[in-house]
C-alpha cells in the first residue's frame, strides 16, 4: 500500500540493489538496517518504522524470527533472499507471477536511522509527494558530477561500492549508477587490498569512500601503494566523516586530482568541492551547491560573521522538510526556518567555504577549553605505529573532563609505555597543551561498522566501565 514501509536487510548483493529499486517504484518507504545490530536496537527500528513487510537474507531471517515474534501484535509479512523457515521465499513468489512493468510507478523513499554512533538511532522520515523531485534531483546531481569528471558515457564504465548499502549515501550512488546505466561492482566487506585489485580488475572509473578508508590505504606498504594500477579512476566521491588534511594530500600525490568532497547528513545535504578547489582551500568540505545553502548559527539563533564557529544550518539541495519520527520536539528543536542542523560545529570563510569542527554531541570541555576529538585524531593518526584512534572525554574532579585516546596500532607493533611516549611526544609537536590526551591506552580494535564509522558511544561505555573512570 501507498506509504507502507518495507524493511531490507541483506548483504551487498545484486538483490539488495534490485529490490531498494523495487521499493522505490510503489510509493513505499525503503527501511535499511544493518545486518549487525543488537536485537534491542532492530526491535526499535521495525517498531519505529511500523514496517508492514520484512526482505531479510536467508542468514539473517532466524534472528529476526525471534525478534518478530517477541513484537506486539506482530502482523508484519516475512519474505526471504533465500530460503528459511518461517519467510515465504521472494524468488519463489517472483517466479509465480508473470513479469510485466508497472502500469503507474509512484516514487517511494528511504525512511533513514541515523547510525547511533553516539547513542539511539533517530528515524528520519520525509514526504512521499516530494519524492519523485528528490529522485531527479539525485540523478541530475550525478549526471553533473560525471560529465564534470570526464565520464561523457555512463554506460560504458564501472562504478564500484566499497561501502555498505544500508546508508544513505552509498545506496544513492549506487541506485544512480544504475539508473546512469553503468556497471556496478558491489564489495561487501571492504580491505584495502582488495579495493585495489579491484579497481585494477574492472577498469574502475568511479567511486564513494569514506575517510577511514584513505588511512587504511596510506598505511598500505609503499611497494604495494606503488605497484596498484589506479588510471582508469575518474572521480573518487568521499565524504561521511571529517577527513585528515594530510591524509587526503596524501591520497591526491598518489591518485591525482579525482576527488570530489560532500558534506551532508542522513538528515540532508550539503556542500562539495572538488580537488582543485580543495588544493586552495585545504581542510574546507566546500560551498553549498546548486540549490543548497549553508548558515552558521549560535544557540539563540542568531547568524554568525564568518571565521566564527557555531552550528552549521543547511538548507538542502532537494528542497523538502524532514521529520523525527514520534520526536516532533527534537524535529523543531532542529530546524530554523527551512535550515536544518545535525549538530555539527563549523564556521564560514569569505567565500563561504565551510569548515568543520566536529560534531556538538562530541565536544569535549576541558577545564574551559573546547576539544574537538576530530583535531586530537587528525594528529595521532598520522604517526606511523597508529593503525586507528578514537579520542573522548572521561569525567575529571578537576577539569570537568579529561581527553582520553584509545589507540589501535599497527599490524605487528609492539605496545609499550615507550611507545605511549612516542604518541604523546608527536601528538605535543602539533597540538596545544590543553588538547592533549591525558592518558593513552592502547586496544587490539575499534568498534567501527563495516562502512568505517566509529561508534563513539561504544568506545565510552568500555571507558566507563574499566579503570579509565578514575582517571
Amino acid at each position: 500500500m501507498l506509504g507502507d514501509s518495507i524493511v531490507l536487510i541483506a548483504p551487498n548483493s545484486a538483490e539488495f540493489v534490485a529490490v531498494s529499486i523495487a521499493v522505490l517504484q510503489i510509493g513505499a518507504y525503503l527501511v535499511t538496517p544493518s545486518r549487525r545490530l543488537a536485537p534491542e536496537e532492530m526491535t526499535f527500528i521495525l517498531s519505529t518504522s511500523r514496517a508492514r513487510a520484512i526482505v531479510a537474507h536467508e542468514s539473517c531471517c532466524e534472528s529476526l524470527a525471534e525478534i518478530l515474534a517477541a513484537l506486539p501484535g506482530d502482523t508484519i509479512i516475512r519474505l526471504s533472499l533465500g530460503q528459511a523457515k518461517g519467510f515465504a521465499c521472494l524468488q519463489s513468489l517472483m517466479e509465480s507471477e508473470p513479469a510485466r512493468e508497472l502500469d503507474e510507478p509512484v516514487a517511494g523513499r528511504a525512511m533513514t536511522f541515523t547510525s547511533a554512533t553516539t547513542g539511539r538511532p533517530k528515524g528520519i522520515k520525509r514526504l512521499l509527494s516530494d519524492a519523485a523531485v528528490a529522485q531527479n534531483r539525485l540523478l541530475d546531481f550525478a549526471s553533473g558530477m560525471y560529465a564534470s569528471a570526464g565520464i561523457s558515457n555512463p554506460e560504458q564504465s564501472t562504478y564500484l561500492c566499497q561501502s555498505m548499502l544500508y546508508h544513505s549515501a552509498p545506496l544513492d550512488a549506487v541506485l544512480a549508477a544504475v539508473h546512469l546505466g553503468q556497471r556496478v561492482v558491489l564489495m561487501d566487506n571492504w580491505r584495502p587490498d582488495w579495493a585495489l585489485d579491484l579497481i585494477q580488475k574492472y577498469k574502475v572509473a568511479a567511486t564513494f569512500m569514506v575517510p577511514y578508508m584513505f588511512v587504511r590505504l596510506c598505511k598500505l606498504p609503499l611497494e604495494m601503494r606503488k605497484s596498484a594500477r589506479i588510471e582508469s579512476l575518474r572521480i573518487v566521491t568521499h565524504g561521511a566523516a571529517p577527513c585528515p588534511k594530510e591524509i587526503k594530500q596524501q591520497m591526491i600525490e598518489w591518485w591525482g586530482p579525482v576527488f570530489l568532497e560532500i558534506y551532508g547528513s542522513s538528515e540532508g545535504g550539503g556542500t562539495k568541492i572538488t580537488t582543485e578547489e580543495w588544493l586552495q582551500k585545504p581542510g574546507s568540505v566546500g560551498k553549498a551547491h546548486s540549490g543548497a545553502d549553508i548558515k552558521i548559527l549560535n544557540e539563540t539563533g542568531d547568524e554568525l560573521p564568518v571565521n566564527v564557529e557555531g552550528l552549521v544550518y543547511i538548507r538542502p539541495y532537494t528542497g523538502d522538510r524532514f521529520e523525527y519520527i514520534d520526536d516532533s520536539l527534537k524535529t523543531c528543536a532542529a530546524y530554523k526556518g527551512d535550515y536544518f542542523t545535525a549538530g555539527d560545529i563549523g564556521y564560514l570563510d569569505a567565500e563561504k567555504y565551510l569548515y568543520l569542527c566536529d560534531r556538538r554531541s562530541d565536544l569535549i570541555i576541558v577545564g574551559g577549553v573546547n576539544v574537538y576529538p576530530a583535531e586530537v585524531e587528525r594528529v595521532l593518526i598520522l604517526h606511523d605505529d597508529v593503525a586507528d584512534c578514537a579520542v573522548v572525554g572521561v569525567p575529571h574532579e578537576v577539569l570537568g573532563q579529561m581527553v582520553i585516546a584509545v589507540v589501535q596500532l599497527q599490524m605487528g607493533r609492539e605496545a609499550t609505555q615507550k611507545l605511549k611516549g612516542e604518541i604523546f611526544m608527536h601528538a605535543a609537536r602539533l597540538l596545544t597543551t590543553g588538547k592533549l590526551p591525558g592518558r593513552i591506552e592502547f586496544v587490539t580494535d575499534l568498534p567501527r561498522d563495516p562502512a568505517g564509522k566509529l561508534f563513539r558511544r561504544k568506545v565510552v561505555e568500555t571507558l566507563k566501565t574499566s579503570r579509565l573512570q578514575c582517571a
